[in-house]
């Protein structure tokens, strides 16, 4: 309306029949909608996403801020001994729980008699990746099942 109650030419003139009108009614409903602004849900969902994103980075700045070089951390663990023709197999399993890799890993066997060694055994493992296992073998002449079986890495190379 105009300063002297007249309608403007550009503006429909309202009608009773407008609030009965189903097109008039879905236009006014999708302007409020538009209107409306950002609902709860959508707020929520935004904070959670925010939380997520926030995180993740804190995470990959402590990783890159850790100065220690992660080394192999290193298990072997005898499961069997098997008879062989030339003597005796001690099958092992070797698991790197460590987040960096082993490189031309060592292990040594080792028949213990008391204090005194009666053997030793090597085996070399050529590539451990961090938090994974491998099976390896040593051989022994002596039947381990007699003495103490001593099983540890003995050396690595960083790849």
């Amino acid at each position: 309306m105009t300063g002297n109650g007249t309608m403007p030419a550009n503006e429909p003139h309202p009608t009773h029949d407008d609030d009965h009108d189903p097109g008039r009614q879905r236009e006014r409903s999708r302007k409020r909608t538009l209107t409306a602004g950002t609902s709860t849900l959508e707020w929520i969902i935004a904070a959670l996403s925010t939380l997520v994103v926030a995180a993740t980075i804190a995470f990959l700045l402590s990783q890159a801020a850790d100065e220690k070089e992660p080394v192999p951390l290193i298990e072997v663990r005898a499961e069997s001994i098997v008879p062989y023709e030339q003597g005796y197999i001690v099958e092992l399993t070797v698991y790197n729980s460590g987040r960096s890799t082993a490189a031309q890993l060592v292990i040594e066997g080792t028949l213990l008699h008391g204090d005194s060694a009666v053997q030793t055994s090597t085996a070399t493992i050529d590539y451990l990746p961090a938090r994974s296992l491998r099976r390896a073998a040593l051989i022994f002449a002596h039947d381990p099942n007699r003495y103490q079986l001593l099983v540890r890495p003995t050396g690595f190379a960083y790849p």
